[in-house]
Order: C-alpha cells, then structure tokens, then sequence
C-alpha cells in the first residue's frame, strides 16, 4: 500500500471534484412542467378491505383473483355446425361451441350446466390463428349429444 502522505493533493481534488460532478449530474426530479408521479394501480375493492382489515392470507388473495369470472350467458355464443362438428357429435358425443376468449374451462362447464341442466365429461379447448376461441364439451355417455344437438336445433 501507499502512505497517505505519499499521495499528493492534486489526486484527492480531483476524486472530490468528480463525486461533486455526479452528485450534480444526477437529476432528482425532471424539469418537465406537466409531470406527473406514476400512481399506483386500482386494486380491487375486496383486496383493499382486507388489507386494512390485516387479515390478508394466501386464502384471501386466491379467493379475490378468481372472482373475475364473467356472466355465464356471455361465455358461449354460438355453436359450430361443420362436418367436423357433426361427426364429432355423432362419433365422439362431444358439442362444438365458439366460446369468448376470456372464458376459461370452469366458466364454460358453468355456462354449459346452467343453460341446458347437462352435466359435463370433459371440456377441451383451443384459440384459433383468428383470436377466436373453441371448446369441445364432452358428454357423459348417459346423455347423447346427438338428442341435445336436435334440442338446440343443430341437427334436424
């Protein structure tokens, strides 16, 4: 190491002279008239109340996510009638819907139970190239698809 006397003034200047120059150069709040802060994010209202309640668990914030389903009649719009369509209603006792894009598979199996009253197998879904989404709702096999196909009026 070096002595501290052996380093000369002129270098310690110059190390305070440049931690001044950034102290300077670095700005603290922009020179702009119409800034603004950034504001936090809306959050939810049950989220809110249960962080000032201090009850605010793992439960709690899983129960407030999933709340954003949407109205059941809105899920499924319309259903498919194609050849694929049908034959997959003949060979597979599964019902083609176009479904909205925001609908997950819980949101379709609800639409679907509670506008005909049919319990699901198993429902499949994809999104096609178009931002269309489909679901494929499979049915048990005491309920055939192809007399519910004739009561929505899909087949004749």
């Amino acid at each position: 190491m070096i002595p501290a006397a052996a380093i000369p003034a002129t270098v310690e200047q110059s190390e305070t002279e440049v931690q001044l120059k950034r102290s300077l150069a670095a700005p603290t709040k922009p020179e702009v008239d119409n800034f603004k802060e950034p504001e936090e994010e809306p959050q939810s209202l049950n989220f809110v109340e249960a962080k000032q309640s201090g009850s605010l668990s793992s439960k709690t914030k899983t129960a407030i996510t999933t709340q954003t389903s949407i109205d059941y009649q809105e899920v499924l719009k319309y259903p498919i009638v194609t050849e694929a369509a049908i034959q997959s209603i003949i060979k597979e006792n599964t019902l083609v819907f176009m479904v909205d894009v925001r609908a997950n598979k819980k949101d379709i199996r609800n639409a679907f139970e509670n506008m005909l009253n049919i319990k699901t197998k198993k429902i499949n879904t994809l999104i096609n190239y178009d931002g269309t989404k489909k679901a494929y709702i499979q049915l048990p096999p005491d309920n055939q698809a192809v007399t519910i196909a004739k009561r929505l009026k899909i087949l004749a």
